[in-house]
């Protein structure tokens, strides 16, 4: 299953402030030694309000799994009935939302089915370490569990060439959203042929787990300096050498939230709509539960 793999021990200290986040990341360079001049557009985050939560997409989630394995009796291939739950969901979605949209393009139509909470193959990240730890604590009733933020060399997800040899038209560095290899595997959710993949792919050596910046747009993608990985149909697990998983303690996350709130990290310029300036507002004169 296209999964990235997590450290199943803890890099660093225990997060309880954001200076202890800080700390951590500048130990975390010193080991991994990240330089150039793109090491700000490289060095990738997560947050995880719980540690049970792993590093899948919303295809490879449970509750998708289940959904497909009971819909679809004609291939005994749980990963086939995934593709094909995804591309029934997408064409319901592309067609009834054709005049929202605003894009007949297949990829500009899979960001936006992520951006409003369809189950897609890309797992959201950011070059913005306070945004991640954001994720990790905002969750009010889950401010008693401890959480998870993981940070990575984001181009080490890739195989590169080895030995064996990978074709090298196979992408060894983050990829943009019109790069053949990411515009091809987006397609195949939505029936596309497929014309740069072949069979040799679906090989989990392969890891063809796609590190993606999208667009720069005004937005959410912009004020959350997003990026994505794109867990590809067929594809295997994926291990990155680089990646390090670190644990935010349950009790501090209210203490966190405030913090990351004095340094202008909110609902507000996370998501950078009405919705969340509203409950911004409603929040900062204690009206946050009131109609």
């Amino acid at each position: 299953m296209a999964e990235i793999q997590m450290p199943s021990s803890y890099f660093g200290k225990t997060v309880n402030s954001v200076s202890a986040l800080l700390e951590n990341i500048k130990d975390w360079h010193d080991k991994h030694k990240i330089v150039g001049p793109d090491s700000h557009t490289r060095v990738w985050y997560r947050g995880h309000e719980d540690t049970k939560y792993r590093l899948l997409p919303g295809v490879y989630r449970d509750r998708f799994t289940e959904a497909a394995e009971r819909i679809y009796t004609y291939t005994d291939s749980t990963e086939d009935k995934r593709l094909a739950l995804e591309r029934d969901m997408l064409m319901d979605f592309q067609t009834a939302g054709a005049t929202l949209v605003g894009s007949e393009r297949a990829v500009d139509v899979y960001f936006v089915a992520q951006h409003y909470g369809m189950p897609t193959r890309l797992l959201d990240w950011t070059t913005n370490p306070l945004a991640a730890l954001f994720f990790a604590v905002r969750a009010e009733e889950k401010h008693h569990l401890d959480a998870d933020l993981f940070l990575m060399d984001a181009p080490k997800l890739l195989p590169g060439h080895t030995k064996t040899g990978v074709d090298d038209k196979y992408p060894t560095y983050i990829v943009g959203i019109r790069h053949p290899y990411a515009t091809d595997a987006i397609g195949e959710s939505f029936w596309l042929r497929r014309r740069f993949r072949d069979a040799s792919w679906n090989l989990p050596e392969k890891s063809p787990i796609l590190p993606i910046r999208p667009d720069n747009r005004a937005g959410r993608i912009a004020q959350q300096s997003s990026c994505f990985t794109l867990h590809m149909h067929g594809s295997g697990p994926c291990e990155n050498k680089t990646l390090n998983r670190i644990k935010v303690e349950g009790m501090a996350k209210k203490n966190i939230l405030e913090e990351l709130r004095k340094l202008n990290i909110n609902e507000f310029s996370i998501y950078n709509d009405l919705d969340h300036l509203s409950k911004e507002v409603r929040r900062t004169r204690g009206l946050l539960l009131t109609a």
